[in-house]
């Protein structure tokens, strides 16, 4: 990322793999036409905010990393407005949504504030606004120091985080935890990853493939869609920073599940287990979080059906529909959908070339 010749040549930066991002959009074109103006309405196209937030970035300034995946699409486009989104939406988040100064609760200090209008609300915000891929992407495309120190304040803060019994509260710590670990070269980072892996596997049922989720009512327990997607990015990076044959085998059997027990329809996946709260029957909202797993299961495994299954979530999600499509905040693995899908795609994996 800090080799500048190459920034605007996407079939580089692809083959880096230096962050997730899909094939050349000559590869895909029906995700240009249709899914990236879906994209744009949440980051570039959105009505400003004001001072409260710079676009749409959805009640914090980087709320799912969506600077990250603004990032992508700059590097993907080289649409600078892209750029500028990034650049304010970081510099925002780190000048103004972290706790800086808390003489009463000095504990907060270097985490963000509690999601909130005009940043008044009191506490600390959870770990999935601990981003260190946004900051640290900032550092490694401007050097400003100052968002080096901000990446290595989250990333301290996520080594006390608690393992939770939530995909998502698992899952998006344990991907900030590698990317950091990637940078510093520090063990801390990954054994305190590799402990939130055990967790993973602790909460997943094996019979089922699914991590027993409690997503508002303890009687039913199963997938929640979007925060198995995130489960599963923190996997995916851990998978590629360690090549755990047991990590993969977690990834296939939660793919397995979630398609087995909440895919109603071709490409489209329930949200919750817990039927009370499903606004709608299924939706293909999510529909590249749980692609992203596919695809990267077939470049990973060389097993026809989840190519198969990523094309089906890339059909939907490009499919001209009323249904809402996928924002920002829901793309983080979609790269790997999006290449298992490309024709004629062929990644290095470690274990196989697949070429679909």
């Amino acid at each position: 990322m800090q080799d500048v010749p190459h920034l605007f040549d996407p079939a580089w930066f692809i083959a880096a793999e230096v962050v997730e991002a899909g094939p050349t959009r000559a590869a895909v074109p029906a995700w240009q036409e249709v899914v990236a103006p879906a994209i744009a309405r949440t980051g570039i196209n959105a009505p400003r905010l004001g001072h409260r937030e710079y676009w749409d970035t959805c009640w914090g300034n980087d709320y799912r990393g969506r600077t990250h995946i603004g990032l992508i699409q700059y590097l993907e486009t080289g649409d600078p407005r892209w750029f500028r989104y990034f650049n304010a939406a970081i510099t925002h988040n780190r000048d103004v949504d972290i706790i800086h100064f808390c003489p009463e609760h000095p504990d907060w200090v270097g985490a963000v504030h509690e999601y909130g209008e005009d940043h008044t609300a009191a506490g600390q915000s959870h770990n999935i606004s601990m981003n260190v891929d946004g900051m640290l992407d900032h550092y490694l495309l401007t050097g400003d120091p100052d968002s080096l120190v901000a990446a290595q304040g989250f990333a301290e803060r996520l080594l006390t985080c608690t393992n939770d019994r939530c995909a998502r509260v698992i899952g998006w710590p344990i991907s900030q935890l590698v990317r950091w670990h990637g940078q510093s070269g520090d063990a801390r980072f990954l054994r305190k990853a590799e402990e939130m892996v055990a967790s993973a596997f602790s909460y997943t049922e094996p019979r089922r493939g699914v991590f027993s989720e409690m997503h508002g009512c303890w009687n039913y327990l199963g997938t929640v869609s979007f925060m198995t997607g995130y489960l599963a990015f923190g996997l995916i990076r851990y998978h590629q920073a360690t090549g755990d044959p047991a990590v993969l085998a977690l990834l296939s059997r939660l793919a397995d599940g979630a398609y087995a027990e909440i895919r109603p329809a071709p490409g489209r996946f329930r949200y919750s287990p817990y039927p009370e709260n499903n606004p709608v029957p299924y939706a293909r909202w999510h529909s590249a979080l749980l692609g992203g797993l596919f695809g990267y299961l077939a470049l990973r495994t060389d097993i026809d059906r989840y190519a198969e299954w990523a094309r089906e979530c890339y059909d939907a999600l490009v499919e001209v529909s009323d249904e809402p499509t996928a924002s920002m905040d829901m793309l983080h693995p979609a790269g790997w959908m999006l290449m298992a899908v490309a024709e004629g795609a062929r990644v290095k994996c470690g274990i196989s070339f697949v070429g679909l």
